[in-house]
């Protein structure tokens, strides 16, 4: 019989986790005279278990109860109920809806990651989990001007004052380069493999073959921002106006916008569009016509991330300033203040309520605000890179690690379609910044995904 045990204890290892302890007696008997809600869990589209809840159960009990009936670590679950993210463990779970029935999709939540880069040599990669600098990328490589990452395909393009540079992020290693003088900006289309660069040329290139398709004279010396919405084969640059382009396998001009404003940052939803510079503006590209936000800082805004879908918008400025709008009314709804030196990238999370920050130095900002019912700031942490100067001009971040879509960074950024695995919901489109552009979603918990610990050294 002795001989058995150990085969016992590894199926009891394979049933996962032990159950959480019972309530005892006079838990059950409050738990009993409180109204109790029905909870249901939701992954990938089927009834995963069924239970009822004290009403003034908080969101780390839940988080502990779906721990229970699935078997998932707390630390690796995103619970969603409709379309809110129930991440502040502290609030009652009827902040959120006050129904008797709450159905609550489950996530899993994969560690976080951002990399960053700007004006020392190679990259730097963060896990965003422990708020940690993890490793660093792409030593003796050249200050990078502008990025764009493929996390499905841990590849990351870089934009040189020489050239472009394709690097594999889990090899440490480069794939390919191509000369191109003064890269400002760059787009990259990573499931057709082509890219848009722009510098006082704009050039289309098969990034698979890393074979310039078209090569457009493009004299515009105050340019910095570059978006592209390669489903419909349009583009966007600015520098002292804005103009339109045309893609197909050549690039042609469309026509050319007057701004009124010398652009840093630009974030992109076709038909509308913002600029920011010495100022913000909401333009309808298809009209031409503008309008500018309200009550702005005269420093200037160096970055902007954009969730559309939530018509909220995050601008960074010259005084290292935060600000947070309403994009429907272009009014600041919040301001966060904390960065010593002027905000250089910015990358926004709605769902989740966060926003990652970078200024003229290796140091990030993660700044957190609760979004229901009206958004209000509660944290901000500072992640480090001891050792490492530098500025984090440019920003790209995953910040749901299964989500193969890329996050993008760069003096212009673009709406891109990435290269997104299967069962994966698509999620917020652009966020283009003079220096930063950010997108993200959620994988579901049953699926499976390639893993990233090679890069994360986890």
């Amino acid at each position: 019989m002795k001989a058995l045990f150990p085969c016992f204890e590894w199926l009891q290892a394979l049933r996962g986790p032990k159950p959480l302890p019972p309530l005892n007696a006079h838990e059950e008997q409050v738990a009993a005279l409180e109204t109790q809600l029905q909870v249901q869990l939701v992954t990938l589209g089927s009834i995963a278990a069924e239970f009822t809840v004290p009403a003034s159960m908080k969101v780390s009990g839940l988080h502990h109860r779906v721990a229970q009936e699935l078997g998932l670590p707390t630390e690796n679950q995103r619970l969603i109920l409709g379309s809110t993210v129930l991440e502040d463990t502290e609030s009652s779970i009827t902040e959120f809806g006050e129904t008797e029935r709450l159905v609550i999709t489950v996530l899993r939540r994969r560690r976080q990651q951002a990399l960053t880069a700007g004006s020392s040599a190679g990259f730097l990669l963060w896990d965003l989990e422990s708020r940690d600098f993890s490793t660093a990328l792409g030593k003796g490589l050249e200050p990078v001007q502008c990025l764009d990452v493929s996390w499905g395909q841990l590849r990351c393009l870089a934009g040189q004052s020489c050239q472009l540079v394709l690097w594999d992020l889990g090899r440490d290693q480069e794939v390919d380069r191509y000369e191109q003088q003064g890269v400002w900006g760059l787009a990259v289309d990573w499931s057709a493999m082509k890219v848009l660069s722009a510098s006082l040329e704009l050039h289309l290139w098969d990034l698979k073959n890393f074979m310039p398709l078209n090569v457009v004279k493009y004299f515009a010396p105050d340019a910095r921002c570059i978006a592209v919405d390669w489903r419909s084969g349009r583009a966007i640059t600015c520098g002292e106006c804005m103009t339109l382009w045309a893609l197909d396998n050549t690039v042609s001009k469309v026509k050319d916008l007057k701004i009124g404003i010398k652009p840093c940052a630009l974030a992109v939803n076709w038909p509308r569009c913002v600029v920011a510079g010495n100022g913000l503006q909401l333009w309808s590209i298809e009209t031409g016509t503008s309008l500018p936000f309200r009550a702005q800082s005269e420093a200037p805004v160096l970055c902007v991330a954009a969730a559309w879908e939530a018509e909220r918008l995050v601008s960074g400025a010259g005084d290292g300033t935060l600000r947070l709008w309403s994009i429907a009314t272009r009014q600041v709804i919040l301001e966060f203040q904390g960065h010593r030196s002027e905000v250089l990238s910015v990358s926004l999370h709605w769902p989740s309520g966060r926003v990652l920050s970078g200024e003229d130095s290796s140091r990030l900002k993660l700044w957190s605000f609760v979004r229901h019912p009206e958004p209000k700031a509660f944290k901000v942490e500072e992640l480090t890179a001891p050792g490492y100067r530098g500025s984090s001009s440019c920003l790209a971040v995953d910040w749901d690690s299964e989500e193969s879509k890329r996050s993008v960074a760069g003096r212009g950024t673009r709406n891109d379609k990435g290269n997104a695995l299967p069962s994966l919901v698509p999620s917020s489109v652009l966020v283009t910044t003079s220096k930063a552009l950010v997108t993200s979603s959620d994988a579901l918990v049953t699926t499976s995904f390639r893993s990233l610990r090679r890069v994360l050294s986890l």
